[in-house]
């Protein structure tokens, strides 16, 4: 449950704190923010505040599974934040109603690089 103000606005005066206020806030902070916080975003996602911390500042990746289920949690909240704009190099399969059910991750070469014609498919995703 996101906490909001009497005029029905969560309190993105925090988010603008934590996140510098002369950037833009990237896709995955906005959703956390959206979210509640980290807590809110852990809640959701079944992890740890501290696993939410370790994808804001970089030390781990977000895995593709959770997207669908941010997606659809920040449409509630009216204001999505896509699978795509979460995770831009991953192809992300969606249902007849658009909803993620899975998704395709780009197959690296050893140096590296992204094999462009190469795609591995990865599991069903959880969506609300």
């Amino acid at each position: 449950m996101v906490r909001r103000n009497e005029h029905g606005y969560c309190n993105l005066s925090l988010a603008w704190l934590v996140f510098g206020a002369m950037s833009t806030p990237t896709p995955l902070e906005k959703a956390v923010s959206l979210l509640g916080g980290q807590r809110g975003a852990a809640r959701l996602l079944g992890v740890s505040p501290g696993m939410v911390w370790q994808w804001l500042n970089g030390r781990r990746p977000l895995p593709p599974e959770h997207c669908g289920l941010l997606e659809s949690a920040t449409a509630e909240q009216g204001d999505a934040v896509t699978a795509e704009e979460l995770l831009p190099e991953i192809t992300f399969q969606r249902d007849g109603s658009g909803r993620v059910v899975g998704y395709l991750t780009p197959v690296r070469q050893p140096d590296g690089d992204i094999d462009p014609d190469a795609d591995r498919v990865g599991p069903a995703v959880e969506t609300a």
